[in-house]
Protein backbone atom coordinates (compact mmCIF):
# COMPACT_ATOMS: atom_id res chain seq x y z
CA UNK A 1 0.00 0.00 0.00
CA UNK A 2 1.05 3.70 -1.03
CA UNK A 3 1.37 4.77 2.91
CA UNK A 4 4.07 6.76 3.06
CA UNK A 5 3.98 10.48 2.17
CA UNK A 6 6.75 11.82 0.03
CA UNK A 7 7.10 15.57 1.09
CA UNK A 8 6.41 16.61 -2.15
CA UNK A 9 3.07 14.90 -1.98
CA UNK A 10 3.26 11.97 -2.89
CA UNK A 11 2.58 8.23 -1.70
CA UNK A 12 5.06 5.82 -2.27
CA UNK A 13 5.43 2.29 -0.47
CA UNK A 14 7.03 2.07 3.15
CA UNK A 15 9.34 -0.96 1.87
CA UNK A 16 10.69 2.11 -0.60
CA UNK A 17 11.74 4.07 2.23
CA UNK A 18 16.03 3.88 2.43
CA UNK A 19 16.46 1.55 -0.58
CA UNK A 20 18.85 4.04 -1.97
CA UNK A 21 16.55 4.60 -4.61
CA UNK A 22 15.05 8.34 -5.23
CA UNK A 23 11.36 6.51 -5.09
CA UNK A 24 9.71 10.17 -3.88
CA UNK A 25 11.59 12.29 -6.30
CA UNK A 26 12.93 14.89 -3.96
CA UNK A 27 15.37 12.47 -2.42
CA UNK A 28 12.81 12.77 0.96
CA UNK A 29 12.42 8.40 1.38
CA UNK A 30 16.07 8.43 1.59
CA UNK A 31 16.51 10.49 4.86
CA UNK A 32 16.49 10.05 8.60
CA UNK A 33 17.11 6.52 7.50
CA UNK A 34 19.63 5.55 10.53
CA UNK A 35 16.66 6.16 12.64
CA UNK A 36 14.56 3.65 10.10
CA UNK A 37 13.65 0.33 10.96
CA UNK A 38 13.99 -2.10 7.73
CA UNK A 39 11.29 -4.51 7.31
CA UNK A 40 11.90 -8.30 8.20
CA UNK A 41 11.53 -8.89 4.10
CA UNK A 42 14.27 -6.71 4.10
CA UNK A 43 18.66 -6.54 4.71
CA UNK A 44 19.78 -3.31 6.70
CA UNK A 45 22.91 -2.42 5.58
CA UNK A 46 25.70 -0.89 7.76
CA UNK A 47 24.79 2.49 6.54
CA UNK A 48 21.01 2.05 8.11
CA UNK A 49 19.76 1.52 4.48
CA UNK A 50 17.42 -1.21 3.34
CA UNK A 51 17.51 -3.36 0.77
CA UNK A 52 15.45 -6.16 -0.22
CA UNK A 53 17.18 -9.32 1.11
CA UNK A 54 17.01 -11.26 -2.21
CA UNK A 55 20.04 -8.53 -2.78
CA UNK A 56 22.01 -10.48 -0.24
CA UNK A 57 25.26 -12.23 -1.46
CA UNK A 58 23.93 -11.90 -4.82
CA UNK A 59 27.16 -10.57 -6.60
CA UNK A 60 26.01 -7.24 -6.89
CA UNK A 61 26.69 -3.89 -4.55
CA UNK A 62 22.98 -3.12 -3.63
CA UNK A 63 23.96 -1.32 0.24
CA UNK A 64 26.14 1.33 -0.58
CA UNK A 65 28.57 0.70 1.68
CA UNK A 66 28.49 -3.33 -0.08
CA UNK A 67 28.01 -4.73 3.58
CA UNK A 68 25.01 -6.78 1.94
CA UNK A 69 27.90 -8.55 -0.18
CA UNK A 70 30.16 -8.89 3.32
CA UNK A 71 32.19 -12.07 3.05
CA UNK A 72 31.70 -13.05 6.28
CA UNK A 73 28.04 -12.66 5.41
CA UNK A 74 28.21 -14.24 2.24
CA UNK A 75 30.85 -16.94 3.44
CA UNK A 76 30.70 -18.19 -0.24
CA UNK A 77 32.83 -17.39 -3.29
CA UNK A 78 31.23 -14.40 -5.00
CA UNK A 79 30.10 -14.94 -8.38
CA UNK A 80 32.16 -14.50 -11.01
CA UNK A 81 31.48 -10.34 -12.55
CA UNK A 82 29.47 -9.89 -15.38
CA UNK A 83 31.12 -8.11 -18.62
CA UNK A 84 30.36 -4.48 -18.66
CA UNK A 85 27.13 -3.31 -19.72
CA UNK A 86 25.80 -6.72 -18.83
CA UNK A 87 23.84 -7.67 -16.05
CA UNK A 88 24.44 -10.12 -13.48
CA UNK A 89 21.71 -13.01 -12.05
CA UNK A 90 24.13 -13.39 -8.60
CA UNK A 91 24.97 -17.33 -9.16
CA UNK A 92 27.13 -16.51 -12.11
CA UNK A 93 24.55 -15.87 -15.17
CA UNK A 94 24.77 -12.64 -17.16
CA UNK A 95 22.05 -11.12 -19.24
CA UNK A 96 22.10 -7.93 -21.48
CA UNK A 97 20.56 -5.00 -19.76
CA UNK A 98 17.68 -5.02 -22.52
CA UNK A 99 16.39 -8.28 -20.31
CA UNK A 100 16.23 -6.15 -17.34
CA UNK A 101 12.54 -5.18 -16.32
CA UNK A 102 11.08 -5.89 -19.00
CA UNK A 103 8.68 -7.82 -17.32
CA UNK A 104 9.84 -11.61 -17.75
CA UNK A 105 12.32 -13.40 -15.11
CA UNK A 106 15.48 -14.32 -17.21
CA UNK A 107 17.34 -15.18 -14.44
CA UNK A 108 16.18 -18.56 -12.71
CA UNK A 109 16.64 -16.37 -9.15
CA UNK A 110 14.37 -14.03 -10.89
CA UNK A 111 16.88 -11.24 -9.83
CA UNK A 112 16.53 -9.38 -13.26
CA UNK A 113 13.35 -8.15 -12.25
CA UNK A 114 13.90 -7.64 -8.10
CA UNK A 115 14.65 -4.30 -8.36
CA UNK A 116 11.97 -3.31 -10.74
CA UNK A 117 8.89 -1.14 -9.37
CA UNK A 118 6.62 -1.87 -12.53
CA UNK A 119 3.31 -2.29 -12.64
CA UNK A 120 2.37 -0.34 -9.79
CA UNK A 121 -0.58 1.05 -11.41
CA UNK A 122 -2.02 -2.61 -10.79
CA UNK A 123 -1.18 -3.90 -7.46
CA UNK A 124 -4.21 -3.97 -5.33
CA UNK A 125 -3.83 -0.87 -3.18
CA UNK A 126 -4.04 1.04 -6.17
CA UNK A 127 -3.59 4.40 -7.49
CA UNK A 128 -4.68 7.81 -7.63
CA UNK A 129 -4.81 8.57 -10.93
CA UNK A 130 -8.32 9.29 -11.79
CA UNK A 131 -7.49 8.96 -15.78
CA UNK A 132 -4.59 6.77 -17.20
CA UNK A 133 -1.66 5.22 -14.73
CA UNK A 134 1.59 5.06 -15.99
CA UNK A 135 4.04 2.57 -14.28
CA UNK A 136 7.70 3.74 -13.88
CA UNK A 137 10.60 2.38 -12.18
CA UNK A 138 9.82 5.05 -9.02
CA UNK A 139 6.10 4.00 -8.87
CA UNK A 140 3.62 5.63 -11.02
CA UNK A 141 2.93 8.96 -12.95
CA UNK A 142 -0.54 10.09 -13.86
CA UNK A 143 -1.24 11.50 -17.42
CA UNK A 144 -4.84 12.47 -18.78
CA UNK A 145 -6.75 11.22 -22.16
CA UNK A 146 -6.97 13.71 -25.24
CA UNK A 147 -9.38 17.30 -24.38
CA UNK A 148 -8.12 16.60 -20.42
CA UNK A 149 -5.11 18.43 -18.72
CA UNK A 150 -3.02 17.27 -15.46
CA UNK A 151 -4.16 19.32 -12.59
CA UNK A 152 -1.76 20.49 -9.72
CA UNK A 153 -2.29 17.74 -7.78
CA UNK A 154 -0.65 15.28 -10.19
CA UNK A 155 -3.43 12.72 -10.52
CA UNK A 156 -6.97 14.33 -11.13
CA UNK A 157 -7.95 15.78 -14.99
CA UNK A 158 -10.12 18.66 -15.94
CA UNK A 159 -11.53 19.30 -18.95
CA UNK A 160 -9.86 21.61 -21.81
CA UNK A 161 -12.39 24.41 -23.01
CA UNK A 162 -11.06 23.95 -26.85
CA UNK A 163 -13.90 27.04 -27.64
CA UNK A 164 -11.76 29.55 -25.64
CA UNK A 165 -8.41 28.45 -27.27
CA UNK A 166 -8.37 29.13 -31.35
CA UNK A 167 -5.51 27.08 -31.93
CA UNK A 168 -7.70 24.24 -30.74
CA UNK A 169 -10.53 24.36 -32.76
CA UNK A 170 -11.16 25.23 -36.26
CA UNK A 171 -14.66 25.75 -35.99
CA UNK A 172 -15.91 28.08 -39.24
CA UNK A 173 -19.12 29.36 -37.32
CA UNK A 174 -19.59 28.28 -33.41
CA UNK A 175 -17.44 25.81 -31.31
CA UNK A 176 -19.88 24.09 -28.34
CA UNK A 177 -17.29 22.47 -25.59
CA UNK A 178 -18.07 19.11 -24.50
CA UNK A 179 -16.02 16.76 -21.71
CA UNK A 180 -12.97 15.87 -23.23
CA UNK A 181 -13.77 17.27 -27.16
CA UNK A 182 -15.43 19.80 -28.32
CA UNK A 183 -18.17 19.92 -31.95
CA UNK A 184 -18.38 22.95 -34.54
CA UNK A 185 -22.21 24.30 -35.14
CA UNK A 186 -23.40 26.45 -37.75
CA UNK A 187 -25.45 29.77 -38.09
CA UNK A 188 -28.91 29.89 -39.61
CA UNK A 189 -28.82 28.90 -43.45
CA UNK A 190 -25.62 26.73 -43.00
CA UNK A 191 -24.77 23.66 -42.63
CA UNK A 192 -21.52 21.36 -41.55
CA UNK A 193 -19.49 19.73 -44.03
CA UNK A 194 -16.90 17.40 -42.24
CA UNK A 195 -16.40 18.46 -38.86
CA UNK A 196 -15.58 22.14 -38.88
CA UNK A 197 -16.61 23.67 -42.06
CA UNK A 198 -20.33 25.66 -42.46
CA UNK A 199 -21.70 25.60 -46.30
CA UNK A 200 -24.42 27.48 -47.24
CA UNK A 201 -27.82 25.77 -47.92
CA UNK A 202 -29.30 27.79 -50.19
CA UNK A 203 -26.63 28.30 -52.80
CA UNK A 204 -28.05 31.81 -54.20
CA UNK A 205 -26.73 33.62 -51.15
CA UNK A 206 -24.18 35.00 -51.41
CA UNK A 207 -21.57 36.26 -49.05
CA UNK A 208 -19.67 39.69 -49.37
CA UNK A 209 -17.79 42.04 -47.80
CA UNK A 210 -19.05 45.46 -47.74
CA UNK A 211 -16.53 48.30 -48.37
CA UNK A 212 -15.45 52.25 -48.67
CA UNK A 213 -14.60 53.91 -51.30
CA UNK A 214 -15.10 57.60 -49.58
CA UNK A 215 -17.63 58.66 -51.13
CA UNK A 216 -19.62 55.40 -52.09
CA UNK A 217 -20.30 52.06 -50.37
CA UNK A 218 -18.97 48.78 -52.52
CA UNK A 219 -19.91 45.25 -51.84
CA UNK A 220 -17.10 42.50 -52.93
CA UNK A 221 -17.84 38.48 -52.96
CA UNK A 222 -15.65 36.84 -50.53
CA UNK A 223 -13.99 35.06 -53.65
CA UNK A 224 -13.27 37.91 -55.74
CA UNK A 225 -15.81 36.93 -58.38
CA UNK A 226 -17.79 39.88 -58.52
CA UNK A 227 -18.43 43.30 -57.19
CA UNK A 228 -21.24 46.03 -57.52
CA UNK A 229 -22.33 49.27 -55.68
CA UNK A 230 -24.49 49.30 -52.34
CA UNK A 231 -24.85 53.16 -52.54
CA UNK A 232 -23.40 56.17 -54.50
CA UNK A 233 -23.03 59.69 -53.07
CA UNK A 234 -22.37 59.15 -49.49
CA UNK A 235 -20.58 61.86 -48.00
CA UNK A 236 -17.07 61.42 -46.99
CA UNK A 237 -17.80 57.93 -45.25
CA UNK A 238 -15.18 56.21 -42.86
CA UNK A 239 -16.63 53.49 -41.14
CA UNK A 240 -18.89 51.00 -42.24
CA UNK A 241 -20.82 48.01 -41.47
CA UNK A 242 -23.97 45.65 -42.41
CA UNK A 243 -27.05 44.00 -40.76
CA UNK A 244 -27.77 40.96 -42.67
CA UNK A 245 -31.25 40.68 -41.02
CA UNK A 246 -32.76 43.52 -41.76
CA UNK A 247 -30.50 43.96 -45.12
CA UNK A 248 -29.32 47.01 -44.13
CA UNK A 249 -25.94 48.58 -44.35
CA UNK A 250 -24.66 51.32 -41.56
CA UNK A 251 -22.06 53.86 -41.84
CA UNK A 252 -20.80 56.97 -40.55
CA UNK A 253 -19.56 60.32 -41.97
CA UNK A 254 -16.86 62.42 -41.40
CA UNK A 255 -18.33 65.82 -42.00
CA UNK A 256 -18.90 68.58 -39.47
CA UNK A 257 -20.93 67.87 -37.89
CA UNK A 258 -20.16 63.67 -37.72
CA UNK A 259 -23.29 61.72 -38.66
CA UNK A 260 -24.27 57.99 -38.34
CA UNK A 261 -26.55 56.76 -41.16
CA UNK A 262 -28.06 53.19 -42.56
CA UNK A 263 -30.05 52.76 -45.93
CA UNK A 264 -31.19 49.01 -47.36
CA UNK A 265 -28.86 46.99 -49.12
CA UNK A 266 -30.54 48.29 -52.93
CA UNK A 267 -30.03 52.03 -51.59
CA UNK A 268 -33.67 52.89 -50.86
CA UNK A 269 -34.41 54.23 -46.89
CA UNK A 270 -31.78 56.43 -46.10
CA UNK A 271 -31.44 57.81 -43.47
CA UNK A 272 -29.82 59.83 -40.17
CA UNK A 273 -29.98 57.82 -36.92
CA UNK A 274 -26.85 59.32 -35.07
CA UNK A 275 -25.50 63.25 -34.93
CA UNK A 276 -25.02 63.86 -31.89
CA UNK A 277 -22.54 63.09 -28.89
CA UNK A 278 -19.81 62.02 -32.09
CA UNK A 279 -16.59 63.40 -33.02
CA UNK A 280 -14.85 61.44 -35.20
CA UNK A 281 -16.22 57.58 -35.21
CA UNK A 282 -14.10 55.53 -37.47
CA UNK A 283 -14.94 52.37 -36.06
CA UNK A 284 -18.28 50.50 -36.42
CA UNK A 285 -19.64 47.45 -35.55
CA UNK A 286 -23.04 46.17 -35.50
CA UNK A 287 -23.72 43.02 -33.12
CA UNK A 288 -26.74 41.32 -35.11
CA UNK A 289 -28.02 39.34 -32.56
CA UNK A 290 -27.88 41.69 -29.34
CA UNK A 291 -28.84 44.32 -32.19
CA UNK A 292 -26.78 47.40 -31.11
CA UNK A 293 -24.27 49.63 -32.93
CA UNK A 294 -20.74 49.75 -31.28
CA UNK A 295 -18.95 53.01 -32.30
CA UNK A 296 -15.03 53.83 -31.66
CA UNK A 297 -14.49 57.66 -31.26
CA UNK A 298 -10.99 58.40 -31.78
CA UNK A 299 -11.40 61.96 -30.76
CA UNK A 300 -12.93 61.42 -27.47
CA UNK A 301 -11.13 58.17 -26.56
CA UNK A 302 -14.49 56.39 -25.74
CA UNK A 303 -16.38 53.40 -27.33
CA UNK A 304 -20.30 54.35 -27.52
CA UNK A 305 -23.38 51.42 -27.87
CA UNK A 306 -26.46 52.39 -29.18
CA UNK A 307 -29.36 50.45 -30.62
CA UNK A 308 -29.44 49.80 -34.22
CA UNK A 309 -32.21 53.07 -34.50
CA UNK A 310 -29.40 55.05 -32.97
CA UNK A 311 -31.48 55.53 -29.54
CA UNK A 312 -30.34 55.22 -26.14
CA UNK A 313 -26.27 55.62 -26.88
CA UNK A 314 -24.12 55.52 -23.92
CA UNK A 315 -20.39 55.47 -23.37
CA UNK A 316 -19.39 51.88 -22.72
CA UNK A 317 -15.63 52.32 -22.38
CA UNK A 318 -13.98 55.80 -21.34
CA UNK A 319 -10.56 54.45 -19.38
CA UNK A 320 -7.61 53.11 -21.07
CA UNK A 321 -7.67 53.90 -25.01
CA UNK A 322 -5.82 55.71 -26.73
CA UNK A 323 -7.20 56.91 -30.43
CA UNK A 324 -9.11 54.17 -30.65
CA UNK A 325 -9.75 53.42 -34.82
CA UNK A 326 -11.29 50.00 -35.24
CA UNK A 327 -13.36 48.06 -33.10
CA UNK A 328 -15.16 44.50 -34.01
CA UNK A 329 -17.89 41.99 -31.97
CA UNK A 330 -18.20 38.78 -31.62
CA UNK A 331 -21.63 38.63 -30.27
CA UNK A 332 -21.25 34.42 -29.80
CA UNK A 333 -19.70 35.07 -26.61
CA UNK A 334 -20.48 38.93 -25.84
CA UNK A 335 -16.72 40.45 -26.59
CA UNK A 336 -15.05 43.05 -28.87
CA UNK A 337 -12.26 43.73 -30.00
CA UNK A 338 -11.15 47.50 -30.53
CA UNK A 339 -7.37 48.73 -31.75
CA UNK A 340 -5.94 48.87 -28.12
CA UNK A 341 -7.40 45.79 -26.20
CA UNK A 342 -10.09 43.44 -25.69
CA UNK A 343 -13.26 43.33 -23.31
Amino acid sequence: MFNNRCENGLCVQKAWLCDGENDCGDNSDERKCRDHTCSENQFTCKNGYCVSSHYVCDGDRDCSDNSDEDPTLCRTTVAPSCPAGSFSCGNGTCLPRSKVCDGREDCVNGADEWRCKKDACHRPEGNRCSQICNSSSTGYTCSCRAGFKLQPDGSSCEDINECEQYERNKCNHFCVNLKGHYKCTCAKGYELHGLTTCKRVDPTVKPFLAFLLRYEIRKLAVDGSWESDILRKVQNAVAVDFDWAEQRVYWTEGRAPPRLKRAFFNGTGTEVILETGLSNVEGLAVDWVGRNLYLADRIQDKIFVATLEGRYMRTLISEGLQEPRAVVVDPSDGTFLNLNSTY
